[in-house]
């Protein structure tokens, strides 16, 4: 019987789970993002633009404040899970809702915000969790391969973007947004199982 192989503390692969998780969530974002945007300029326009923009800091202070809420009373993996299932049921959601023969327009308005609150929601919470796993002096040698990852992921979701649509069509490209946070679910779970956390407060000569 193979025997699992667990990471160190040490051991400097275990970037490696952290750049494909990365690379998944920052590639499904590209393609919900894409998605969300040109559907409304498509069928509201660009000058509705401004009212999304000015709603944009009411939603997030919502948002932040339900984040903080549930993380300080279940934790960050608890809170992961939970946006991972929120992401996979709006996703599919607005493919089917935005495939219908004529959506009203509040549906344009309410994926667009769904689209924008994740651009900035879902990075927050990546990083979050993934501070977890890492001290300050590897954060500085290793964040940046992290990072490389889920750049490298956004390029392959932005390319993806213009022949999926050709396709399924552009409503559709929710459906795989969701499904790629869906993969996400299984590098999660394997993280948990087998890359050490940090334990206690980081605080060395550089904090200092």
């Amino acid at each position: 019987m193979t025997k699992q192989y667990r990471y160190q503390a040490s051991d400097p692969w275990r970037v490696v789970p952290f750049m494909f998780l990365g690379a998944v969530l920052q590639g499904g974002l590209a393609i919900g993002v894409s998605a969300a945007d040109s559907l409304f300029i498509s069928n509201i326009g660009s000058d509705q633009l401004p009212v999304i923009y000015a709603l944009m800091p009411l939603l997030m202070l919502a948002y932040i404040s339900a984040y903080t809420r549930i993380l300080n009373r279940w934790g960050i993996d608890f809170l992961f899970v939970a946006t991972i299932v929120v992401l996979v049921l709006g996703g599919f959601g607005f493919s089917f809702l935005l495939k219908a023969e004529d959506p009203p327009d509040w549906i344009y308005y309410v994926a667009m915000f769904y689209g924008s609150l994740w651009y900035i929601a879902l990075y927050s919470l990546l990083w979050n969790f993934i501070d977890g796993f890492f001290d300050l002096s590897e954060a500085k040698r290793l964040f940046g391969l992290i990072a490389g990852g889920s750049a490298a992921g956004a390029i392959a979701g932005g390319f993806l973007v213009s022949s999926l649509s050709e396709v399924m069509g552009v409503s559709w490209l929710f459906g795989v947004w969701a499904s790629s946070v869906l993969m996400a679910l299984p590098i999660f779970w394997w993280i948990l199982r087998n890359v050490p956390r940090i334990v206690g407060e980081d605080i060395g000569q550089d904090a200092e």
